[in-house]
């Protein structure tokens, strides 16, 4: 089954319709679309076909988006990777993990540092490298194209955060993207005339899900901040994504009485990591249309939402449903959960006798929504005692000094695993932590050591801390 591309269907309603907004220029949805197009038409020269591989480790800019377009369309499998990694962490994970899939696919690497990357990866495995720009085709264009969307083709692989140990690929068809686009837009209610500034990373879900939002919503596309730094009063949208450091770094421009676009802020979506008690008590004193997001990989993004103003629990979007295991972990299915886990050249979905796939969050059911506890692969025991880091992490977030916070468990002679705490304040105190937290914690849930977060090098890091590295950083601060 199939569905018509809306980029072309607004192109034909309305050409000088505004589809992207980039810095110094507007882009109409018919530009939009025949841009595409000569990326499909690139994308044919340079034998790029269907189920092929194509690896985007580059900058996120406009002809990145019409590239990934033009892929969905030509039924490319997108793979986008964090730019910022070092080459040979990247070089590393491919191989590990196409190892035994090289004759399955058709791999093509397309990197803003092309030289470096390729001189790393195994020529055996990547069959042809380009820089973006490189397969725009502007001369004479292929006049055989597809305008159409395969639901049910392998649209993208993306890596799982890794938040908790070595990544996976989780494998989408179109479908998924599409179905948790849609209803995602109901929620949120966005619609065609609405924009949303673009702010997160396209090698990870919550920037693919933006672009999918808005082109089956029929709206605009802001990639006017380029630079997350620059995000000032002078922006105009409706919608914006955000993770709570990014709207603790903007809250001088939300609060700012002179900004004329804010009563035009129709969402301000929120997630990726627990929010400070302080940050939600500053939305709702400057009345911000915040909505906090939970969300994974597995399901093409949203799973539920919660609205700031009038809810204290999450309520699922009407494709997914929810359950809970004997565990105490949330169970989720619908028609946005992925294809499954590419391993060892198989798809790999394992689900329980009634079709739920085990998220492995720890939850609890209040009514008919849901309140989020924390993972329970982070939990760990110490000196036979069960230690939930979310616990710790929201208790010293309540403070309202503390802009981050992140437990692991380090080990320990005594106890075998005791609690470190890194965390990121304006002015680090260790004993300002501790003092808070032995108010409201007891002494077997107090982190036995304390790390400035931003005092340390995290290596291969994107916009989600990973749990496994600050493990080993702690074990290692304490072994010298």
């Amino acid at each position: 089954m199939s569905i018509e591309c809306p980029i072309l269907l607004q192109s034909n309603l309305d050409p000088d319709k505004l589809a992207i907004r980039v810095s110094g220029g507007l882009i109409t949805y018919s530009r939009f679309h025949q841009d595409i197009c000569r990326f499909q038409s690139g994308l044919k020269k340079k034998n790029i076909l269907t189920s092929d591989v194509l690896i985007i480790s580059s900058d996120f800019d406009y002809h990145y988006l019409c590239l990934f377009f033009a892929c969905l369309r030509e039924g490319v499998i997108v793979f986008p990777l964090n730019h910022s990694w070092k080459n040979n962490y990247i070089t590393h994970l491919l191989d590990s993990v196409f190892s035994h899939d090289s004759s399955q696919f058709k791999f093509v690497f397309v990197s803003n540092t092309l030289s470096e990357l390729f001189t790393l990866t195994r020529s055996e495995l990547y069959d042809y490298s380009y820089q973006v720009q490189e397969i725009e085709q502007v001369d004479k264009l292929d006049s055989i194209f597809s305008f159409k969307y395969d639901l049910d083709q392998p649209a993208t692989f993306l890596f799982t955060s890794g938040s908790c140990g070595t990544p996976k690929i989780a494998t989408h068809y179109f479908k998924h993207h599409y179905e948790n686009a849609v209803f995602s837009n109901m929620i949120l209610n966005f619609m065609p005339g609405d924009t949303w500034l673009h702010t997160l990373p396209m090698y990870h879900v919550s920037g693919i899900s933006i672009c999918f939002r808005v082109f089956f919503g029929g709206g605009t596309l802001s990639l006017e901040l380029e630079d997350l730094h620059n995000f000032d009063s002078t922006l105009k949208f409706t919608h914006i994504s955000l993770v709570p450091t990014l709207l603790n770094r903007f809250k001088s421009v939300f609060s700012d009485s002179n900004w004329t676009n804010k009563n035009s802020i129709k969402s301000i979506l929120v997630g990726g990591a627990q929010c400070p008690r302080s940050l939600l008590d500053y939305s709702i004193q400057y009345q911000l249309p915040v909505y906090l997001t939970y969300g994974l990989t597995e399901n093409s993004s949203q799973v539920a939402v919660r609205k700031l103003s009038s809810q204290d629990r999450f309520f699922s979007l009407e494709n997914t449903a929810v359950s809970i295991s004997e565990h105490g972990s949330l169970l989720i299915k619908g028609s946005s959960l992925f294809h499954g886990y590419l391993m060892n050249g198989k798809y790999k979905l394992d689900l329980d006798q009634n079709g739920y796939f085990d998220t492995k969050d720890k939850v609890a059911f209040d009514g008919d929504g849901f309140l989020i506890q924390g993972r329970i692969d982070n939990m760990f025991i110490s000196g036979g005692e069960n230690i939930q880091p979310e616990e710790i992490e929201q208790a010293i977030l309540t403070s309202g000094s503390v802009q981050e916070a992140y437990v692991v468990g380090v080990s320990d002679l005594k106890f075998g695993v005791v609690p470190a705490l890194f965390v990121h304040m304006d002015t680090f105190s260790e004993v300002f932590v501790l003092n808070y937290l032995r108010d409201r914690l007891p002494n077997y849930k107090l982190p036995k050591y304390i790390f400035d977060l931003y005092a340390i090098k995290l290596k291969n890091t994107s916009f989600k801390i990973n749990r496994s590295d600050l493990s080993l950083i702690a074990q290692k601060n304490l072994d010298t």
